[in-house]
């Protein structure tokens, strides 16, 4: 049976009345009085109804705190940052995890209203422009961390999103890097824009196009991070360094590039941002632009108290600087910057065609280089000086394929360009390195008894066929 407060006036011989002001520290009773009513409580294992203290002291001590994504580490550290400022002032703290869903927002925003909450920090992007309405006429303080509501003056704390992508920008750069491509966010995370924005400024201040900084999106985790780096690999084989929006993409990123056989930071430098606790544990630990993530939860916490309290309703914005942490997942560009990629180990002859010209773009003898030199492990033949139009002459055996650039002053014999047929000794493993590199690979139409093997196209589309007769030709 629930002890009631009645229960302990009688134990301790006082009034009720006398029981709920010991209990709520309203003062007034005699020392030894408060001495047996707090006696008498603890022996019969009195607790007060939260719900009545707070209709009665118009506060629950409890604020309300929405955050994007709870998987994400950077909102635990922000939740351990809230709490910890709450508790030092006796509140507590009531979590929401939106996942970004515009319904799942509003019916927290509700909720915590409901719950009588004395205030709330949000901590979600884009919930400024979805839920203007409720924002501008809350019935509660709000005060909003790492996201803006433009359109409504709230209390805000920031980080400078774009400077921290220049710093990340200039760090590879001052290491060599020119070929940089960024693995951005959906547009829907508001500090997506600025920081591919700032990543674009540190390009313009070192002389380089801006323009040329390769971009693809992400979902903000580890398998959206590694699908997007994987495309910016495959758009340019020789891209020397990624910028990740996040942490969480970064390490995604890392581990795209290795999918390629490629490392980091030999082969592609990464860099991050966040600096979540991970990061620095990270294979390699990984180079980031550091938020103070604790100390807009503290002063978020510190804003919604002082309003509280009766202070002023201030639409203050705090843009907190950022730095950059360098570790391991950085290193100057390679020195050729041409496309790096593990020779596979079989080996290769032409059949079929005794020379095969192939036609490529003008300028492309380095995109060709990368694809039957470093990609494939053809030797590369020196061009005769009577030949000026072939750009790369490669090695298969004692056959060879002439890459010509077709511009009208160059036509190629239709004889010679009949597609080569490279024989090698082992097509599975052929297939899983090309495949690894983002070449896309067909099957056979009719397959034959004796033989495996399957086509792939070069950067310029010419077909290859690739074979393996197993039992001897």
């Amino acid at each position: 049976m629930t002890t009631t407060i009645g229960d302990v006036a009688a134990r301790a011989g006082v009034s009720t009345a006398t029981v709920s002001r010991v209990l709520t520290g309203a003062g007034g009773a005699r020392p030894d009085t408060r001495k047996r009513v707090m006696k008498s409580a603890r022996e019969l294992g009195y607790r007060p109804s939260g719900v009545a203290r707070s209709l009665k002291l118009r506060t629950t001590r409890t604020l309300g705190l929405i955050i994007t994504d709870i998987a994400n580490p950077f909102f635990p550290e922000l939740v351990r940052a809230v709490e910890d400022a709450a508790r030092e002032r006796d509140y507590g703290v009531l979590l929401c995890n939106s996942g970004e869903d515009t319904g799942r927002e509003a019916a927290y925003l509700e909720l915590l209203a409901e719950r009588r909450v004395d205030g709330v920090v949000i901590a979600s992007s884009g919930v400024g422009r979805r839920h203007r309405a409720w924002l501008a006429k809350a019935p509660l303080p709000v005060v909003l961390v790492n996201c803006a509501s433009p359109s409504v003056p709230l209390p805000t704390i920031l980080s400078d999103n774009r400077a921290g992508a220049a710093l990340a920008i200039e760090h590879l750069v001052a290491l060599g890097h020119r070929r940089i491509g960024h693995v951005t966010a959906p547009a829907r995370n508001e500090a997506a824009a600025e920081r591919l924005e700032g990543a674009r400024d540190a390009l313009r201040a070192a002389g380089l196009d801006p323009d040329a900084l390769l971009v693809a999106e992400g979902d903000g985790h580890v398998a959206g991070g590694a699908d997007a780096a994987g495309e910016l690999l495959r758009a340019d084989p020789r891209l020397t360094a990624i910028f990740a929006y996040n942490d969480l993409s970064a390490i995604g990123a890392v581990r795209a590039i290795r999918a390629c056989a490629l490392r980091v930071p030999e082969d592609v430098s990464v860099v991050g941002f966040d600096d979540v606790d991970l990061a620095a544990y990270a294979d390699p630990p990984l180079t980031t632009v550091v938020q103070e993530t604790a100390s807009m939860g503290r002063w978020a916490v510190a804003r919604l108290l002082d309003r509280l309290a009766g202070g002023p309703a201030v639409a203050e914005t705090v843009m907190l600087p950022v730095r950059l942490e360098v570790r391991a997942s950085t290193a100057p560009a390679r020195a050729t910057g041409t496309a790096v990629s593990v020779k596979p180990s079989a080996s290769f002859r032409i059949v079929g065609v005794q020379h095969v010209s192939l036609p490529i773009e003008p300028g492309g003898q380095d995109l060709a280089r990368s694809f039957y030199v470093d990609l494939l492990g053809l030797p590369e033949k020196p061009v005769p000086q009577t030949l000026p139009q072939h750009l790369v002459w490669v090695d298969a055996g004692s056959q060879e394929i002439h890459l010509l650039v077709e511009d009208g002053a160059v036509d190629l014999n239709p004889r010679s360009r009949r597609h080569p047929c490279l024989e090698v000794d082992d097509v599975s493993t052929l297939r899983a390195t090309l495949v690894a590199s983002g070449v896309e690979t067909e099957d056979e139409d009719f397959p034959l008894p004796g033989r495996r093997r399957f086509f792939a196209r070069d950067p310029f589309g010419n077909l290859i066929e690739f074979v393996t007769f197993e039992h001897g030709r």
